[in-house]
């Protein structure tokens, strides 16, 4: 995620920290899905939800390029 830090330790803490956020949220899969095939309904949403959106997107993909699941199937 932040390939411009020259020390790899602090970048890996970072991602990590990042990473340790996220809880698979089917709510806010709902707005993913809502901003990609419907992007006019998502203009019309809450700011405070597309800044959620940005921060879950951030953390998955931070949980992603851990390694870390992320399909929410143990979610249930």
């Amino acid at each position: 995620m932040y390939s411009n830090d020259p020390r790899p330790e602090r970048r890996i803490f970072r991602t990590t920290s990042i990473a340790d956020t996220f809880h698979y949220n089917p709510q806010m899969e709902d707005v993913e899905r809502l901003r990609r095939e419907r992007p006019d309904q998502y203009d019309t949403l809450n700011p405070t939800v597309k800044l959620e959106l940005g921060n879950y997107k951030r953390a998955k993909a931070a949980a992603q390029e851990l390694g870390r699941d992320v399909s929410g199937k143990d979610v249930l």
